[in-house]
């Protein structure tokens, strides 16, 4: 295979020394190539467009342009002539090899950039992911030597997450004294949801309470807390020793819709029962942003109540069910509210 540049008057330029007519109009951008798989033809092609059909000329015009350039050598304007323009020729054939090298190295240059930002990213999805697993460690790790297990579920209208808390039972003569024990593990996400602003509802019996409280957060974001306590009579008063919590933050700006919430939640239902305070009933809560929640029904049944607070001036809905009656798991619920 022989390459070949193509010249400003429209002609394919030999290294050899000739010219030879491209058989269609010719690019200044393109290079061409010829190879002589048939006897008496030429075929050209483009070297960046290898699919690109061939196209076929006479060989014999490649010959009279050798024959004319060995004219020019011996007769005419003689041999030194033809020697001056043979070496004009070769000059332009290493000036278009500049150019040639010149669009080479645009070429790699504009590849090592692209190359260049995928690695950028890569390196940094690398960081990130190192950095998440670094933590996650740092948590197990915080944890590991406790004996005692409990699961705390965060469920708002925006997401929910699921942590393990572990730390030792310890009583306080009250459930607001009992908050600020073991707060590190409790309410290491939001340390000041620690405080109670507002109790909207306790559920309580002999051996267990359930509180759920309303958190002004200031500068922060307002909270809606469920906690649990393990209750212990001594000298005929009461202890209260905090053993679960979900704190989860209210009346932020991005909500997603209370009953897409409501279904995409609805796996972690189950879970929500250790925070009853009798064995074995189907305790559910939650809180939403929508007086529809009147209309909320899941398994047909309404909520057992309903209750109205204040979380940075905007009204919002606590709802639980004392003890939802279906045999269903929470994840198959068929769960219905209007929306607005």
């Amino acid at each position: 295979m022989k390459i070949y540049n193509v010249n400003e008057n429209g002609t394919i330029f030999d290294p050899n020394g000739w010219t030879v007519p491209c058989p269609s109009k010719p690019n200044k951008n393109l290079r061409y190539y010829t190879f002589f798989d048939e006897p008496g033809m030429i075929y050209w092609g483009y070297v960046n467009k290898p699919k690109k059909e061939p196209v076929a000329v006479p060989a014999e015009s490649l010959e009279k342009y050798k024959n004319m350039e060995k004219a020019a050598k011996t007769v005419g304007i003689g041999v030194g002539a033809g020697y001056i323009i043979y070496r004009v020729l070769r000059i332009i054939d290493i000036q278009n090899t500049f150019k040639n090298i010149i669009l080479e190295v645009k070429f790699m240059t504009n590849l090592l950039k692209k190359i260049g930002k995928i690695v950028v990213i890569t390196m940094i999805s690398i960081i990130l992911i190192a950095t998440i697993l670094y933590f996650l460690l740092l948590n197990l790790h915080r944890y590991k030597n406790s004996n005692n297990d409990s699961v705390s579920i965060n469920l708002s209208e925006n997401s929910y997450t699921l942590t393990i808390k572990k730390p030792e039972p310890q009583y306080a003569d009250t459930m607001e004294e009992a908050l600020q024990i073991n707060s590190e593990y409790f309410f290491s996400r939001y340390p000041y949801m620690n405080k109670v602003s507002d109790i909207i509802k306790i559920l309580e019996n002999d051996n267990y309470a359930t509180m759920f409280y309303h958190v002004d957060g200031g500068l922060e974001s307002d909270g809606i807390v469920a906690s649990k306590f393990m209750v212990m009579t001594i000298n005929e008063k009461k202890q209260y020793a905090l053993i679960l919590t979900n704190p989860e933050t209210v009346g932020g700006k991005w909500r997603s819709k209370p009953l897409i919430t409501a279904n995409r939640s609805a796996p972690l239902y189950d879970l929500l029962a250790q925070y009853s305070i009798n064995d074995g009933e189907r305790f559910i809560f939650g809180s939403f942003g929508t007086d529809k929640v009147n209309t909320l029904k899941i398994e047909g049944q309404s909520p057992t109540e309903i209750i109205e607070y204040n979380a940075k001036g905007k009204k919002e809905y606590f709802w639980y069910y004392e003890n939802l009656i279906s045999d269903k798991p929470s994840s198959q619920f068929d769960i219905e509210m209007e929306e607005e």
